[in-house]
């Protein structure tokens, strides 16, 4: 079973004791749906931070990320399968849980979420996300920009 079946894809970015999780999909309003379901259920108190029309971030830690998908997979399957649990709370918990942690594991984890480099100079946040300077999504996206910036400021 899927958790998350709305057409939303997620990627995370680990960032010392905080994550970034950025939410892809068809449309804005599809991807605020899921971001206010990660704020409904504590994932975040923050706002979502739109790279383009099919992208946005927000940032949570491990554990506030864990326990909102947990109360989602709990509510989903309570709501969903009430007749196979009856009033079993504890085995609910128990299958929300181990759903959770399927659905973290799903999720690519990538460095390109947020750039979290020090001292980043103007022209270089100009380009993110200009597909004249590379891939966004390739590992070596960063390499490639970098690269390409630095052909054109030197000539």
């Amino acid at each position: 079973m899927t958790l998350i079946e709305d057409g939303t894809s997620m990627s995370i970015q680990g960032c010392g004791s905080k994550c970034a999780v950025c939410i892809e999909g068809p449309d804005r309003k599809t991807i605020e749906r899921r971001f206010w379901s990660f704020w409904n259920h504590g994932a975040t108190k923050g706002e979502l931070q739109w790279h383009h029309e099919t992208r946005g971030h927000f940032w949570t830690t491990d554990e506030k990320l864990l326990k909102a998908l947990t109360g989602a997979a709990f509510f989903k399957l309570y709501n969903k399968y009430d007749w196979f649990f009856g009033d079993d709370e504890e085995r609910v918990e128990r299958v929300a849980l181990s759903l959770a942690k399927a659905e973290i594991l799903r999720m690519r984890r990538v460095p390109w979420v947020v750039n979290v480099r020090q001292n980043v100079e103007p022209h270089d946040v100009a380009m993110l996300g200009d597909p004249e300077f590379g891939d966004n999504e390739s590992p070596t996206s960063f390499h490639v920009r970098k690269n390409k910036i630095h052909k054109v400021w030197s000539s």
